[in-house]
């Protein structure tokens, strides 16, 4: 195949396990995908094209039946003409018919490409599905090889696991942090299964045992997520505390890191993550849609 614009093919594969991609990894980045196939098993489509003297990779995910990820690698010294050229191969129509019609994630390797990318990709996706659009883009953080740092939770204070009981103040505090607005049902679904399927985490105070004041869960790609310290106990370095257990015990369960997806613009977050010693990468994250409204986007 040759996409024009000095773009080829050169190599396509099937991959369903982490070891095929062992002899792909000349500049791709491949931690997303990595956790994708860890996490989430299944059929992946891995391209790679030859634009000059530079190679840009696609790896499409597929999940029930739909392509539900796609990750992008694009080295910073291609034109943005050969960009573009590049996503309307990666997303030709025989491809971008197989994408969810419902939630759609993207993933790039490339500062300096991102945003533009992000508007190609929509721009082809309209004509095959009309439904999805882009919402915010998140920068991505590695956690730190030091996996087994001692959380050393403050005094009067406790772990414990989280529960379908705690859905509805997580649904809405996560619903109100991005957006203002109580939770949907597709929010109070997605927390419900974090939890169900990973447990999750919650710090609770002894004055009040009942009382969930902080928590995080593990999103099914692997990712940490919905990290919230309620107003009250804020200060007490409780966000720390979910991060290095929770860290760890991925990392003793499954034998990898864990990362973080990060909303650009969050400084706090930023902060924390960064003063924990996660490593921020090279790579932007953005989902694509079909109810932006019922997300809470």
């Amino acid at each position: 195949m040759n996409g024009g614009m000095g773009l080829e093919l050169c190599g396509s594969s099937e991959v369903s396990d982490v070891t095929d991609l062992s002899s792909h990894s000349d500049r791709f980045n491949l931690f997303h995908s990595f956790y994708r196939l860890k996490w989430n098993p299944g059929k992946s489509l891995l391209e790679s094209y030859k634009c000059g003297s530079s190679k840009l990779h696609v790896l499409h995910g597929y999940e029930l039946g739909a392509i539900g990820t796609s990750v992008l690698s694009v080295p910073d010294d291609v034109s943005s003409s050969q960009v573009e050229d590049f996503v309307r191969v990666a997303f030709r129509p025989e491809i971008a018919d197989q994408i969810s019609s419902e939630l759609f994630t993207l993933t790039i390797d490339s500062d300096k490409h991102m945003t533009r990318i992000v508007e190609v990709v929509h721009e082809v996706l309209k004509q095959q599905k009309p439904i999805l659009s882009p919402c915010r883009i998140f920068d991505m953080y590695i956690a730190p090889s030091n996996t087994t740092l001692e959380a050393g939770i403050p005094e009067g204070y406790f772990t414990g696991s989280l529960t379908l009981e705690h859905v509805p103040l997580i649904a809405n505090t996560w619903s109100n942090d991005m957006n203002g607005t109580p939770a949907s049902d597709i929010h109070r679904s997605f927390i419900e299964s974090y939890i169900s399927d990973r447990q999750g985490l919650g710090i609770f105070h002894k004055d009040n045992p009942e009382e969930l004041v902080a928590w995080c869960t593990l999103y099914h790609r692997g990712a940490i997520g919905t990290l919230h310290v309620t107003k009250e106990h804020r200060g007490r370095k409780l966000g720390r505390v979910l991060l290095r257990t929770m860290a760890r015990r991925v990392y003793e369960a499954h034998g990898i890191g864990t990362y973080a997806e990060v909303t650009k613009g969050n400084v706090a977050s930023h902060n924390l993550f960064q003063s924990e010693g996660w490593i921020k990468q090279k790579v932007g994250y953005s989902v694509f849609l079909t109810d932006r409204n019922a997300w809470g986007f």
